[in-house]
């Protein structure tokens, strides 16, 4: 079994997969103040047991790579591999820094992928909302880098005296009735109106009509079914990616 971790800036997800079939999962909050051996302890709980043959790892939280993964290797007594340079990924990454491409957008690719033969592109909308394009050659072309709906959310609340701070809904109306109601739209509509944009303009200047567009990430599901363009909703495509690579490099 292959044991599958992402450090995400809002919660850490595992998952066990035995061959291509994720078996189990759980998330807990990225707390940077947990030490090593309540991750060990949060981990052993999780596992339970279970023969763990390959630990994968993708961080984007810096500060939580290493704890977690010391962590998941004294949990499965394996080296942990962590997606970066050097690891197989089955995926060609065309920008001016690779090391600049987040672990995180790579797993994603990697499971779409597995899904796609054509070229696709992957939506993650979470902490920050993400765009990659990948190409019929298996390459990345590029990377759109957005703020997530929370950090609007708290910038509109944070910069303007008379907006409350909302709980994301879904929106009753284009139009809002109501303060409360009319921020609602103007996040989720808004949001939903750049993607369509973004991809929409991703399509035409890349040539890539046919692209198919995968979406992840906590706001996937408030979203996607607002756009008009049509969405392949996997909230574990992360994992499912971390899965593949584990399987590349075993």
């Amino acid at each position: 079994m292959i044991l599958a971790i992402d450090i995400g800036n809002s919660a850490i997800k595992t998952g066990i997969f035995d061959g291509g079939k994720m078996t189990d999962s759980f998330s807990i909050s990225s707390l940077t103040d947990r030490t090593k051996d309540e991750y060990v302890g949060l981990l052993s709980g999780f596992v339970d047991g279970r023969q763990v043959d390959a630990t994968v790892l993708a961080s984007v939280v810096p500060s939580l790579t290493e704890r977690v993964s010391a962590a998941a290797e004294k949990v499965s007594g394996r080296r942990t591999l962590r997606v970066g340079r050097g690891i197989k990924t089955g995926i060609e990454i065309r920008t001016d820094n690779q090391t600049e491409v987040g672990a995180d957008i790579v797993a994603n690719c990697v499971g779409a992928r597995g899904l796609s033969d054509g070229p696709f592109i992957v939506a993650d909308l979470g902490t920050a909302g993400t765009l990659t394009l990948v190409d019929g050659k298996n390459a990345i072309t590029g990377v759109i880098i957005l703020p997530g709906i929370g950090s609007q959310l708290g910038s509109l609340k944070n910069t303007c005296a008379n907006l409350p701070l909302v709980g994301l809904t879904e929106p009753k109306a284009l139009l809002g009735k109501n303060t409360a109601d009319s921020v609602v739209s103007g996040i989720v509509n808004g949001y939903s109106a750049m993607l369509d944009g973004l991809i929409d303009r991703i399509k035409d200047e890349y040539f890539v009509r046919d692209a198919k567009v995968f979406a992840c990430g906590g706001y996937a599901q408030t979203v996607c079914p607002r756009c008009k363009t049509e969405f392949k909703i996997v909230p574990e495509l992360t994992l499912i990616g971390l899965n593949h690579i584990g399987l590349l490099n075993k």
